[in-house]
């Protein structure tokens, strides 16, 4: 999720949709550190509230930077991922060059003021550290604000720990109306008032309150998961089944912090409050990277005893317990899992339902993708532009397992060919380069496949609106010699195609007239409806004639 600072609020998710409760010196602490440290980073366990803080900071101090504050979620990112190409995205820098993300993002910030905000490191932290260093050292307008789980252990960096919410002592006495002074009991019944209106503390219920607060360690997130059950419990019947789930894994590792044990105690007690069906289903949707729409959810996620016509009704029921989350935007629904709870299904897969996810959600996705160059030219192509952008986490993830398990390189192949739209008119062209010459990488040694010829085609493309000719020549040739040796006239139609766009580029009009005249016969030879026409195979040439 990425958000731009101006004018518009800092953060518009769900995230920030409730109200904020508490943290009044954390905040002033945070952002006296901000004020006087280029490289903030706020750390602790997951689920103590160190994005919700963030925000918060960014909020108040986005008037303070001339060019505003952005925020960049890296949380869908595969562990090790780059991140400087959605940082990339986060600033709406062009891709219309051969030059890497990290440079663009360099290039683009030297001579800015801004707050860059980038929530989540703590699995990307290699990419991080050297996207922050780069982004300090040239940059000297920008101040950059991290959450994570462990620092970015850069030299300057200031190191804020976010502790848990303030909670009450258990052996004293407290009068009912001074228990909101502390945070975590703040939190719970305002959040409480979500789910119970008129949810008061009452002499009743103060001892439970109390004690459910503190055995949740004050974590944000914990709390909030409990409250949760408030629309089918009381309080005390909530404590009471808490207390059993914290007692059955006291056993577990000494080395642990005990916050990590509490939220892992709680996610255990919420997965078995599920049935088995809404069990198998929360498993399953840890495939989705990001957030997902319903039909995804039903069509990769039904099989081996689960039927689509199951799903909805699941999924309202995980809806409910706080297990999945809702963003909408006008009529359209999508859903997605908190990291932690994501994480904690896929744990629970075994191997063979894994992969067999996995190929599900790639082949769901790729259908999508190849829908879009079939329809390209027809007037969804807006609705398939917006589409893209919105399921890019979900394909570049089907995208990373294809490349990366063996025997489905021919998949990965087609996918990062179907996506091709995506590449060059979303403006990804480095990022497809990157995934194109991955796949023809793989392809080493293997006999000549009409998917390698495809993606040749393609690099080829995204190469000559780069302004990286001679590469995009090389790559032609080889994708005609694979075309002749399969005797595929339609690798050879795209071959005479983007031949045509070579010589454009080159200066050399006469001979690109004569690919492209080749180029049409070939493409009426063989039927192919979904080619681009001259037109858009023209696109870029007023960046490098």
């Amino acid at each position: 999720m990425v958000n731009r600072v101006g004018s518009q609020s800092f953060a518009t998710s769900s995230t920030a949709s409730t109200s904020f409760v508490g943290r009044r010196r954390e905040l002033k602490e945070a952002r006296a550190t901000v004020s006087r440290s280029r490289l903030t980073t706020l750390t602790g366990p997951g689920g103590v509230g160190k994005t919700r803080l963030g925000i918060e900071v960014g909020q108040r101090l986005q008037t303070h930077f001339r060019d505003g504050a952005w925020m960049v979620d890296l949380g869908s990112l595969n562990p090790g991922a780059p991140i400087s190409p959605i940082v990339a995205s986060a600033l709406a820098i062009q891709d219309q060059s051969n030059r890497g993300a990290l440079e663009r993002v360099t290039d683009y910030l030297q001579d800015k003021e801004l707050l860059l905000f980038l929530d989540n490191c703590e699995h990307v932290l290699s990419g991080a550290g050297e996207l922050v260093d780069r982004v300090l050292a040239t940059a000297p307008g920008v101040r950059i604000l991290t959450t994570s789980r462990e620092p970015l252990s850069m030299a300057g960096e200031a190191i804020y720990p976010v502790p848990p919410l303030a909670t009450p002592s258990v052996e004293d006495d407290h009068a009912v109306q001074d228990l909101e002074r502390f945070e975590s009991i703040a939190l719970f019944v305002d959040r409480a008032r979500n789910v119970v209106g008129d949810f008061a503390i009452t002499p009743e219920n103060q001892r439970a309150v109390i004690e459910l607060c503190t055995r949740l360690d004050g974590m944000p997130l914990a709390i909030e998961l409990a409250v949760a059950r408030l629309q089918s419990m009381s309080v005390t019947q909530l404590l009471d089944r808490l207390d059993q789930r914290f007692q059955l894994l006291s056993r577990g590792s000494r080395t642990a912090q005990p916050r990590h044990r509490t939220l892992q105690a709680l996610i255990d007690w919420s997965y078995e409050l599920c049935t088995p069906e809404e069990q198998v289903l929360w498993q399953r949707l840890s495939v989705f990277p990001s957030s997902f729409d319903l039909e995804a959810a039903e069509e990769i996620c039904s099989f081996d005893g689960l039927v689509p016509d199951l799903v909805l009704d699941l999924l309202d029921r995980l809806v409910a317990k706080s297990i999945l989350l809702t963003e909408r935007n006008g009529e359209a629904v999508r859903y997605r899992q908190l990291m932690t709870v994501r994480e904690y299904g896929a744990d629970r897969l075994n191997d063979g339902a894994a992969t067999e996810l996995r190929r599900r959600h790639r082949d769901c996705f790729l259908r999508r993708a190849e829908t879009m160059v079939e329809q390209w030219s027809t007037p969804r192509q807006g609705e398939f532009i917006l589409r893209a952008r919105t399921e890019r986490p979900n394909s570049m993830a089907a995208l990373q397992w294809s490349v990366a398990t063996p025997g489905e390189i021919n998949a990965a192949a087609r996918l990062a060919v179907a996506l091709r739209h995506h590449w060059v008119s979303d403006g990804y062209l480095s990022e497809g380069r990157f995934w194109l010459d991955r796949v023809l990488g793989e392809y080493d040694d293997a006999p000549e496949r009409h998917e390698r010829g495809s993606a040749l085609w393609v690099v080829a493309w995204v190469s000559l609106l780069q302004g990286d000719h001679e590469a995009g020549a090389e790559y032609l040739a080889e994708c005609r010699r694979v075309a002749t040796a399969l005797g595929d006239d339609g690798l050879l139609a795209h071959t005479e195609h983007w031949s045509g766009l070579y010589g454009i580029f080159t200066g050399d009009l006469s001979t690109a007239i004569v690919h492209y005249e080749r180029a049409v016969a070939a493409h009426d030879r063989v039927g192919d409806l979904h080619s681009p026409d001259d037109r858009t195979a023209l696109v870029g040439c007023r960046f490098h004639p």
